[in-house]
């Protein structure tokens, strides 16, 4: 129906133009009849465009109504909301500073007592540490006489490989060597 209603609105308006267009301008004269083929020509769009988007305009702002009002409740509420938890938290407020001095007093005895037991503890980690420290101590330097009295044989037995090699003859040097390696398997044995 309104594809009809542009169709017939668009034909008189060619229509209107052709004869107009026929009879030539008018020297001087107000074109009253363009003007009033474009007036019904706006009138009409502007009545369709109304019939067409009245709903939805109108639901449009119903929606935003709706939404503005939900917004505002909200906001209430929260208002409220915050009221009540300023008067809570002036409430707990007053309740802290009546019993600041006890509250003051209790932290400070807890401290001491706090301070007396880390401290005692500090004493005992202290000894265990030092038992600690004084073991592993003895336990590296029994280390290190270990290891010289190693070194020291070693070196003392290449010493005496060279001074026999350079002053033994070799059946001497074999026999020796026979009665080390036996010295050496009654000892480690």
């Amino acid at each position: 129906m309104i594809y009809w209603l542009l169709m017939v609105s668009q034909a008189f308006a060619e229509d209107h133009g052709a004869a107009h267009a026929a009879a030539g301008h008018e020297a001087g004269g107000i074109p009253w009849s363009s003007i009033f083929v474009q007036t019904f020509n706006i009138s009409f769009l502007l009545i369709i465009l109304f019939v067409i988007m009245r709903k939805t305009v109108k639901a449009h702002f119903e929606h935003r109504a709706r939404d503005y009002q939900q917004l505002v409740s909200r906001a209430e509420t929260a208002r409220l909301e915050a009221e009540k938890n300023k008067s809570a938290v002036k409430e707990r407020l007053v309740k802290l500073e009546s019993t600041a001095g006890q509250v003051e007093q209790q932290a400070r005895s807890e401290a001491q007592e706090l301070r007396g037991r880390m401290l005692a503890e500090g004493k005992t980690l202290s000894a265990r540490m030092q038992q600690e420290a004084e073991r592993t101590v003895k336990v590296e330097v029994e280390k290190a006489k270990a290891q010289m009295r190693k070194e020291l044989l070693e070196n003392a037995i290449a010493d005496a490989r060279e001074n026999l090699k350079k002053n033994l003859s070799s059946s001497e040097q074999q026999k020796l060597q026979r009665e080390f390696a036996e010295k050496i398997q009654v000892v480690g044995g």
